[in-house]
């Protein structure tokens, strides 16, 4: 009713019957549970239990360069602000000293990111909180959230892969043909190469010559997050992993298991491909054979997808021009 005087604690009400929560991970950074870092990759899903619960992670950083982590709560469907834990986050060097702090008052997640000129344990930590903007307190301000980052390290590796000659003779005729040949070159950045065709032919009256040759670009995984087969609840997908914008021509797939008596639940958190080309689709089952259930592209955020078994396959595939901010969309479980 207009201009409510008769406030309830809800919270302290439902706790002081069934109490919090055991807390998940540490509220300091001195004690932040340990994150595994692969191909330069973390993650974590945990609770904020009540409004004055923090969890702290660390990570171990190789060597100079740039770290970059989002943090998201936990979205009942695409059309809310993310249910009731507003996330701010705080990132610390190897002296637990602050390099960043992200409370957005746009939206309820946060993200983090610094360049580092040293190797060390570096660590993440984040809490609830209201906003001053809308507004509203960090009353009740808790639940679930994601939390994905990556690590850029200083210095850069090129991958070359020679092609393959094979040459046949006889007294008067050549004929060289050069098979196809992959070249992919990486920095911390994506260059993506498009395919060329160049044929010559060359006749004399006594030798023909004719040399074909032809380069195509692999498609590009670059950007896909892991795992690809996800069989538990709370994972966040997404094209783009470690990059501002997903690649040309990047092709991404991943099988999702619900446990029995369960099916799984599709929420996008961003969505921004380019319009026709650059699509995201979810299948009803196990492959790209099964019902295609979803299939988007463009600049709007889907509806929720809810499977109708166990098993969805979700698939991502980009063009060779024209790329954009990607897809993030968290996986859940609920019963059937």
């Amino acid at each position: 009713y207009p201009n409510a005087n008769n406030k309830e604690d809800d919270v302290a009400i439902v706790s002081a019957a069934l109490g919090f929560r055991p807390d998940d991970f540490a509220d300091t950074a001195a004690s932040a549970a340990s994150l595994t870092v692969s191909s330069n990759r973390f993650s974590a899903t945990g609770v904020i239990e009540s409004s004055s619960d923090v969890d702290c992670f660390a990570f171990s950083m190789p060597g100079a360069g740039s770290i970059s982590i989002s943090l998201t709560p936990f979205f009942s469907s695409a059309d809310t602000a993310g249910n009731n834990l507003d996330i701010i986050a705080t990132l610390y060097n190897p002296s637990n000293a602050v390099i960043d702090t992200d409370n957005d008052q746009t939206t309820s997640t946060a993200q983090l990111s610094a360049s580092v000129t040293a190797a060390g344990s570096y660590k993440v930590c984040l809490r609830g909180t209201g906003n001053t903007a809308t507004p509203y307190s960090a009353y009740a301000s808790a639940g679930q959230y994601a939390l994905t980052g990556t690590l850029s390290v200083s210095g850069t590796t090129t991958t070359t892969k020679a092609p393959t000659t094979t040459t046949k003779s006889t007294t008067s005729t050549t004929k060289s043909k050069a098979t196809t040949t992959t070249t992919k070159s990486r920095t911390t950045t994506t260059t993506t190469t498009k395919a060329t065709k160049s044929t010559t032919k060359s006749k004399s009256t006594t030798t023909t010559t004719a040399t074909t040759t032809t380069t195509t670009t692999q498609a590009d995984q670059t950007g896909c997050s892991t795992p690809t087969v996800i069989t538990s609840t709370n994972v966040v997908i997404n094209t783009n992993v470690g990059l501002q914008i997903y690649g040309n021509h990047q092709t991404c797939a991943w099988s999702v298991t619900a446990p029995n008596g369960m099916r799984p639940v599709i929420t996008f958190l961003t969505f921004a491909t380019e319009p026709n080309f650059d699509v995201f689709t979810i299948f009803d089952g196990t492959s790209a054979s099964a019902a295609v259930l979803s299939r988007n592209s463009g600049l709007t955020r889907p509806a929720t997808v809810r499977g109708s078994t166990r098993n969805l396959f979700i698939t991502f595939s980009s063009d060779l021009s024209v790329s954009s901010n990607g897809v993030t969309a968290l996986v859940t479980f609920v019963p059937k």
